[in-house]
């Protein structure tokens, strides 16, 4: 065997010059097979990299007048690029063994298979089963052949074979997985060599031209025949063929998967790259095969065209061949797309609209046996067919209308074959199973409105994806609706004048056709709504909210004629996989004020609210701009009963106390929402967002002499003339002192102290001294409280 030479080096981003290595050649085998000996002396630099598994070969090439063909132009630099599958055991080894892939699948009626040993050193191999045997060496490649035997067993079985490094010291093991032994029904008609001459599939009558062995056919056997680009099931109830004659002329009926699988179960994934293997066992832990694609086609006009095939992947050992194979990969684009033009009217349109999928296919089959001689047929017990993967979508929708309008059309179709029809075939077995998968992008509007108003909003985002529906013979349908997502908020801006809402939904329609039957249809439904409302109160202010949401509506169709003879098998609904709010405007509005402050009667205050909308995805709230803020109060006056909220989100309502028992004002945002009430519906509570109550506890003050009359006797320096301030709340409903308040005296017939502060008791002195000829005098006593 001829073994594989290969430059070690630790598999990090480095950059090495060649001139500090002293091997003179190395040869690459590359992910593809191809195998490239490397003269050093003739590289300029090398680059190793660890994840993905790569190195890239940067070789300086000369040629004749330089990169351009112009003298004097540098010499060009050719980069070549090599992926490896598994370096586990390279780095920092001085040799390397392992078996690529590490899995292997094999039929259950034997077959030999092919696999990569990539080696330095020199190996022993053992085989851990009986059934496992070594076929050939494929000359000047690092491939081996071996063989499984046929199982004879029911049930799956598995094996390996472990390769050993002479040095002792290396070693790998490749396992084998083998299906277990199936009874199958099913002829298998190579149409290379052979022709349909007719076949008419109300009838069932067909007739083939065989140019290689008539295989042996009988009743109630099924075969596949060609049917406007796909194939069908047909069971056969009659045979006809002249002796000798390599024509056959059948009597065929609709045939149904049962007619061709019985006691399987088995899974079909389209991920190409064999990752799907992981997955071959159930929640049980029992093993149940997995198959992938071994080719894929897409329609171009009338025909499927190649651009997949297993049998070269494996002879090359990668998964694609030409061009991308995934089951559904698409980005596409609809920003600025017009849903609807009313002309002087008004316009409804994204903005942004594009969508990225990455999904692959998984179908799910447990068949079980309908023990009738004739028939053959197998019972289906579960049946699972789903998408899994990525699903990204960005929307923002532009909403402008000047006038009543509304509008809700039938859903249409907004790009044809977004996603080109492809089909792809597995083998089950010796059995082909045919899946086909395309989609439309369809679009669905509503909207309406009753004059002028503009909204623009909505979202980022990105979300994971496991959509479809699942069979149960014993518990019937069941929808699959897993999604994991994130958002990233989009606008939103709003004017609104006028009721109004959108809703627009953009979708692509997934069919999927086993066979030549539509099983089934998958519409995950991206939705955008936006509804802005704003009326008109007492004929001067504009009142008006907006909120916008998102989700998804899951639609399912799903067709089982394909499975079975009676079809009453149940509906399905279509569900809400999420639906998310992603702003509210307004949201809540605030009392900046303490909730009960003091005033005095006839006094003014200013009462202060903030206004604020949300942010559902951030969970934040933002200042809400020119909302309508409607006012009331009990127990005074208010400059204004309404005003509009500034740029940040604050307004004030200005409040006179006039009862002695105190006043209370209460503020609520005016909602737009009910568009048909009258023009005093600002004091719908129904339609308001309302904030604390705030109270003016009323406050009256009082400032009594205790000594209102005094006699001074004749000689006397001095009198001392006491005055009590006392203060009366609505909210007590009692007198008590007040201290710590300054009291300026006057005087009359005398001279007195200027001023004082009252006592915890609420008393003060003023010392009067009479004039010479005092025969009558007075004290008066004041304070200015403008503010409690």
């Amino acid at each position: 065997m001829k073994k594989l030479l290969f430059l070690l080096v630790t598999f990090l981003i480095v950059t090495i010059q060649w001139s500090t290595i002293s091997a003179q050649t190395f040869v690459v085998v590359d992910k593809s097979g191809n195998r490239t000996t490397y003269d050093v002396s003739k590289l300029d630099s090398v680059t190793f990299q660890q994840s993905p598994p790569a190195f890239t070969v940067y070789e300086v090439v000369d040629k004749p007048g330089g990169g351009n063909g112009q003298e004097g132009d540098d010499p060009t630099v050719e980069v070549t690029q090599y992926v490896f599958d598994n370096v586990n055991s390279l780095a920092g080894e001085p040799g390397f063994l392992f078996a690529h892939p590490d899995t292997v699948y094999v039929d259950g009626e034997g077959e030999t298979f092919i696999f990569q040993l990539r080696t330095s050193v020199d190996y022993d191999y053992t085989t851990g089963s009986a059934w496992l045997s070594f076929t050939d060496d494929i000359e000047d490649t690092d491939s081996l052949l071996f063989t499984a035997a046929p199982n004879p067993m029911t049930t799956p079985r598995s094996g390996y074979i472990l390769f050993s490094g002479k040095d002792g010291v290396m070693s790998d093991t490749l396992w084998v997985v083998q299906d277990a032994k199936r009874e199958s029904h099913y002829i298998d008609i190579d149409w290379s060599t052979t022709t349909l001459d007719n076949f008419d599939e109300e009838s069932g009558k067909a007739q083939l031209t065989f140019n290689g062995d008539v295989p042996a056919m009988g009743d109630y056997d099924v075969v596949l025949l060609p049917k406007d680009g796909d194939y069908v099931i047909r069971l056969i109830d009659e045979v006809q063929q002249t002796e000798g004659s390599k024509t056959v002329r059948l009597a065929t009926r609709q045939g149904v998967m049962g007619n061709l699988f019985k006691d399987m179960r088995f899974n079909l994934s389209t991920d190409t790259d064999g990752s799907a293997g992981s997955k071959s066992y159930d929640a049980n832990g029992e093993y149940v095969p997995t198959y992938t694609p071994v080719k894929v086609e897409v329609l171009a006009g009338d025909e499927f065209v190649e651009i997949y095939d297993d049998g070269r992947a494996k002879s090359r050992y990668v998964g694609a061949v030409d061009m991308e194979h995934d089951f559904i990969h698409k980005e596409f684009n609809a920003d600025g797309k017009v849903l609807w033009d009313g002309g002087k009217a008004g316009t409804l349109s994204w903005e942004k609209l594009n969508f990225n999928l990455d999904l692959k296919g998984v179908f799910s089959f447990d068949f079980g046996d309908i023990p009738f001689e004739k028939v053959r047929m197998g019972d289906l017990q579960n049946l699972k067919i789903a998408l899994e993967g990525g699903f990204d979508m960005e929307m923002l929708l532009n909403y402008t209308v000047k006038s009543e309008v509304k509008w809700e059309p039938d859903p249409w179709t907004l790009i044809k074959n977004v996603i080109p029809t492809k089909r792809f075939t597995f083998y089950v077995g010796t059995v082909p199973v045919y899946i086909t998968v395309g989609a439309d992008l369809l679009a669905e509007v509503s909207l309406g409105a009753s004059g002028i108003a503009s909204v623009s909003g909505g979202a980022k985002a990105s979300t994971s994806i496991a959509y479809g529906v699942e069979w149960d013979a014993e518990d019937g349908i069941k929808k699959i609706a897993e999604c994991e997502r994130s958002f990233e908020m989009l606008g939103p801006t709003t004017q609104i004048q006028a009721c109004a809402n959108a809703e627009a939904a953009a979708y692509p329609k997934i069919e999927i056709g086993i066979y030549k039957v539509l099983c089934p249809t998958i519409m995950p439904k991206a939705y955008l709504r936006a509804a802005a409302h704003g009326r008109s109160v007492e004929s001067q202010y504009v009142a008006w909210d907006a909120g916008i949401e998102t989700g998804v509506d899951l639609g399912l169709g799903l067709c089982l004629d394909l499975f079975f003879w009676k079809k009453d098998l149940g509906e399905i609904d279509p569900i809400n996989v999420f639906n998310f709010p992603l702003v509210q405007l307004p949201d809540e509005i605030e009392l900046l004020n303490q909730p009960e402050e003091e005033m005095l009667l006839k006094s003014k205050k200013e009462v202060k609210y903030h206004v604020t909308n949300k942010n559902y995805i951030t969970g934040t709230e933002y200042n809400a701009e020119a909302m309508l803020v409607h006012f009331t109060a009990e127990g005074g006056e208010l400059d204004e009963e309404y005003a509009y909220t500034d740029t940040d989100g604050n307004v004030s309502a200005f409040f006179t106390l006039t009862d002695e028992k105190g006043g209370k004002v209460e503020a609520e945002v005016v909602k737009g929402g009910n568009c048909d009430a009258d023009e005093d519906a600002g004091d719908d509570e129904e339609e308001a967002i309302k904030a604390d109550d705030w109270t003016a506890i009323a406050i009256q003050n009082r400032l009594v002499c205790t000594t209102p009359k005094q006699t001074i006797a004749e000689g006397a320096e001095s009198a001392n003339v006491t005055f009590r301030l006392e203060q009366y709340s609505s909210k007590t409903e009692q007198w008590a002192p007040l201290a710590n308040k300054t009291i300026y005296f006057e005087a009359t017939g005398g001279s007195c102290t200027s001023s004082a502060v009252t006592s915890q008791q609420g008393t003060v002195t003023a010392v009067f001294t009479p004039e010479e000829d005092f025969s009558e005098g007075s004290v008066t006593a004041t304070i200015a409280l403008s503010e409690p």
